[in-house]
């Protein structure tokens, strides 16, 4: 029996990161980052423009000339406030949004795969800037992730580093520094491994110290019963 081919989402947002600096196309990151490696050989995937966004559009191919040769699927969402330019993806993968509207370009671009089998999903140029509005996408990363029911979602920073992970359940990774561990649901959660304080089935509040600035030398893992979100620093 072949394997399932998983399906991994990777969204782009407005604020500027660095990773265009460092490599000259988004295979070569990913080909060099440990969190995609340890992912399934064969995967289908979607990438996914959100407004201003588009400006990492420099990352990949998008004039590759039929879907055989295609990477990545490509679209794009927004009102057009945040990009300056042409799309230059096929208006089928294109989504227009009001100027005027109730919900974030990020909420909507979510709604896009509502219904769909995603196992994975990479987030850059979302966290930065003001707080609340780094406040609105965690919060709108733990809705989406209740409804989309990926393994994991990953964020990274402005310089193309893993910042912030949620997950639930068993999860194991590795990680050399200070970490932090929240949750928006009290529950129990267990930490072991290489973790300067461990513990089982400790009981976690929302957004409480409890789980602040702990000290990880190496691979661990974190066991619990709802979504968390793990902040690397």
């Amino acid at each position: 029996m072949n394997p399932k081919i998983q399906t991994r989402l990777h969204i782009f947002g407005p604020l500027p990161n660095n990773l265009s600096e460092i490599y000259s196309d988004y295979k070569s990151f990913m080909g060099d980052h440990e969190l995609f490696n340890n992912s399934p050989n064969q995967a289908k995937e979607k990438v996914l423009f959100v407004d201003g966004g588009m400006q990492h559009a420099r990352l990949f191919d998008l004039n590759a000339m039929n879907e055989s040769t295609k990477d990545f699927d490509y679209s794009w969402i927004g009102d057009g406030d945040g990009h300056v330019g042409d799309i230059p993806i096929s208006s089928k993968d294109t989504h227009q949004l009001p100027t005027e509207k109730d919900q974030s370009d990020l909420a909507m671009a979510f709604n896009l795969y509502k219904g769909e089998s995603i196992e994975q999903i990479f987030l850059h140029g979302l966290i930065g800037g003001r707080l609340d509005h780094q406040l609105a996408v965690i919060g709108e990363l733990f809705k989406w992730y209740e409804i989309l029911k990926p393994l994991k979602m990953v964020l990274f920073d402005e310089n193309s580093k893993v910042k912030m992970e949620l997950f639930s359940g068993e999860y194991l990774t590795k990680h050399f520094g200070t970490l932090s561990l929240f949750t928006l649901e009290k529950q129990l959660v267990s930490l072991r491994g290489a973790l300067k304080y461990q513990g089982e089935k400790l009981i976690f509040h929302p957004f409480q110290s409890h789980g602040l600035s702990n000290e990880a030398q190496g691979e661990f893992s974190v066991v619990t019963e709802k979504p968390v979100i793990l902040i690397r620093e």
